[in-house]
């Protein structure tokens, strides 16, 4: 137990959860063909795992098969609700990992895209249609809500696991999940998203392992960034490393970039990261607690034995307030800020025993005059762009970023 980590809510030690509950076992009810295994129910559509997690009780499997699961832009989500498992008995939803054991992929596919550029492109169902207000909700910083989501929303769900899918093209979040509690994110594909996963005020209780990240694939191939189901874990750079500048992520028209593996606006917490490579996206990990209804919020928060590559801005970054979070044994391999903790209330935060080196410098082949008129998204506020330098900001790193402002630290950090 990580110096008293302990969720006050249930009374029990907040990774106990994690360590003490048995894994799926390895062979992940398959025979050695690929096959579901007998009694694993095998699903070919997304209506059809719905109706089989309607009739899901504690303990099932479900198998999603190997293919191509398209959802357009103007697609509402994919709800998923009252799904809830037991402790010792989980309900699990499982793809085919992908051509690591001989088989396809199992891919869900949520119909934007990023373009050369890093623009937002759509992919319609019906020709000449439009998604959901996606451009309001980003102009008004609201882009993360469940209203902008077009892949999966869970809601109500309990004790489940998710594991072995590809999930690709969906923005702003690929996995959502609403008033949902001990969720397993397990050994998932994704590329895109502001935030593969996002859990909301009512949600805690997650663990996030084994899997890998790539927000911008521009550096690499379809076969090597996830796209395709396969992954080539050789770090390599991509536009939002070395082209698109910081601020037009960080206030500008690229802002649906600005996101994490894992993010909430006001989770109580309980959240174990462990064993994911984050790469090639403007933060590692980002988790807020500006709209906690019922604080504290965003306590007790493992971070360790992950790697962070090309990482734009904070690897790790805990928002407006954090308690007990513990960071440590973490690779960082190019990141401009390693742990950001820049206007960040509340205590005690751990951080310890990560190693971190560069041999590169971020904006290098970022075009003055391509960004000069970048000065979308935060109208009137303290930092503006300006017509002349915005490719040279922010390129210098640091290890840890506290602020100018003052907060209240009950504990020490």
């Amino acid at each position: 137990m990580r110096g008293g980590l302990w969720d006050a809510a249930s009374g029990e030690a907040a990774g106990r959860y994690y360590r003490d509950r048995p894994r799926v076992a390895s062979d992940g009810g398959r025979t050695r063909n690929g096959s579901a295994a007998q009694g694993t129910p095998e699903v070919s559509s997304l209506q059809e795992l719905k109706k089989a997690l309607e009739k899901a009780t504690p303990g099932s499997l479900i198998r999603l098969a190997s293919g191509t699961y398209q959802i357009f832009a103007e697609d509402p989500p994919f709800l998923i609700k009252g799904v809830q498992g037991l402790p010792d008995q989980p309900i699990v939803i499982q793809g085919t990992h992908g051509p690591d054991q001989g088989l396809r992929a199992t891919i869900i596919d949520g119909g934007r895209s990023l373009d050369d550029t890093l623009e937002l492109e759509e992919h319609y169902r019906s020709p000449g249609s439009r998604p959901i207000e996606l451009h309001e909700l980003i102009m008004e910083r609201r882009c993360r809500t469940q209203h902008a989501i077009n892949c999966f929303l869970f809601e109500e769900t309990a004790y489940l696991v998710v594991e072995e899918l590809t999930v690709r093209n969906c923005w702003p979040t690929g996995l959502i999940f609403v008033s949902s509690r001990y969720v397993t994110l397990r050994a998932v594909n994704a590329v895109g998203s502001t935030y593969p996963f996002f859990a909301d005020r009512r949600s805690d209780h997650f663990l996030v392992e084994d899997n890998v990240w790539t927000q911008d694939p521009s550096g690499y191939t379809a076969d090597e960034s996830g796209y395709s189901g396969r992954v080539d874990l050789t770090p390599k750079p991509g536009r939002m490393w070395d082209t698109i500048p910081w601020g037009g992520v960080h206030h500008g028209s690229r802002a649906y970039l600005n996101g994490g593996l894992i993010g909430s606006f006001g989770t109580h917490g309980s959240i174990v990261i462990r064993r994911n490579i984050i790469r090639n996206a403007y933060n590692g990990i980002r988790i807020r607690a500006n709209r906690c209804e019922s604080p504290p919020c965003n306590m007790n928060v493992e971070i360790y034995d992950n790697d962070f590559q090309f990482n734009r801005d904070n690897p790790v970054e805990p928002e407006d307030y954090a308690a007990n979070w513990w960071v440590f044994h973490n690779r960082i391999y190019n990141g401009h800020g390693w742990f950001s903790l820049d206007g960040v209330k509340g205590g005690p935060v751990y951080i310890f025993g990560n190693v971190g080196w560069f041999d590169d410098k971020p904006a290098r082949r970022c075009i003055q005059r391509d960004w000069a008129a970048d000065q979308t998204i935060h109208p009137g506020k303290r930092y503006e762009p300006t017509p002349e330098g915005e490719c040279s900001r922010s390129r210098t790193g640091k290890v840890i970023k506290l602020g100018p402002e003052p907060v209240e630290i009950k504990e020490p950090f």
